[in-house]
């Protein structure tokens, strides 16, 4: 899925990830219905990933309107420990490698920076998600003040992707490595391309990859926190796991079932869409959890069961 032009870093047989007990955490701020690239991207590690997306609109993936295009399969909501923010579950990608948990959060992105582990891959596509008035005027206008702000909240090692779809001024991406604050450094390691192949029709996706060295320690916060309020089986035994697999939950009650699209499709054929054409209304949604997916989300964590909650 990935390949890298032979002119930036073609020396180097895939993306060096930052080497870390437990899931891969990705972080794409401001997402902003381009989730599926960060995702694509992120299965290429092969490895057990937490993704976690936001928005500060209720721009779900599933589509929170008829008129948007969904992509994933809501498995489950919560409002718990995020002080009112709301988080979803959803179903892993048909086929994923390895344990994927798609997450997606609505609320400030600043803010939901706080609430994550270090993060291993920060996917920037956007950075006016600075929240904090101390520094949002000043942070935005290079790359090497973005990832000086955000390095408390950034494994050593982690890779920084700026996605080439913002019309980025020449001066925000370095071309050189630059020295951050505390001896920390942000090196480029050159331009890249995958294909985004969750969208039915796939497309390519341009961006410039970084890595960022200090010594900072990994924050205390721990996976198994994020994803314990939304999916309880995380503390679940091998045993437990066994036992559930063929328990298939429900669909969550907030979910577009597909007996409720095939009314609104009805509608839209008859009253029309307030003017959207028909071909953007999305496909027929599935349900959320299948005995695959199911089954693939308990293997997981069981494949997790012995791994740390946070690596320093």
């Amino acid at each position: 899925m990935v390949w890298f032009p032979p002119q930036s870093i073609a020396s180097l047989d895939g993306l060096p990830w930052p080497v870390a007990d437990g899931p891969l955490v990705v972080y794409h701020p401001a997402a902003h219905r381009n989730h599926t690239a960060s995702l694509s991207l992120a299965l290429e590690a092969g490895r057990p990933l937490l993704h976690v997306s936001n928005d500060l609109a209720p721009w779900w993936p599933e589509g929170s309107w008829p008129a948007v295009p969904g992509d994933l399969q809501l498995g489950r909501r919560s409002t718990g420990w995020m002080n009112g923010d709301e988080f979803r579950l959803y179903g892993p990608p048909r086929g994923a490698p390895s344990p994927v948990w798609p997450l997606h959060a609505q609320g400030c992105a600043w803010h939901w920076m706080r609430r994550l582990p270090s993060i291993d891959v920060l996917y920037l596509d956007w950075t006016d998600w600075f929240q904090d008035p101390q520094v949002r005027d000043t942070v935005t206008s290079c790359l090497g003040s973005v990832v000086s702000t955000c390095l408390p909240h950034l494994r050593s090692g982690a890779l920084v992707i700026v996605d080439q779809k913002t019309a980025w001024p020449a001066s925000f991406l370095p071309s050189a490595d630059v020295d951050l604050n505390n001896g920390a450094v942000l090196r480029r390691l050159g331009e890249l391309s995958w294909l985004d192949l969750l969208p039915e029709v796939a497309r390519s996706v341009d961006a410039v990859a970084f890595t960022v060295e200090h010594a900072m320690q990994a924050k205390p916060l721990t996976w198994r926190k994020i994803l314990a309020d939304i999916a309880p089986e995380v503390h679940w035994s091998q045993s437990q796991c066994q036992a559930a697999m063929t328990d298939l939950p429900g669909p969550c009650p907030d979910s577009l079932t597909p007996e409720s699209w095939d009314m609104l499709h009805a509608e839209r054929m008859e009253l029309g869409f307030h003017g959207v054409r028909l071909e953007f209304v999305g496909p027929r949604p599935t349900l959320p959890w299948t005995h695959e997916t199911w089954s693939a989300h308990l293997v997981g964590m069981q494949a997790l069961l012995h791994h740390s909650d946070s690596a320093p």
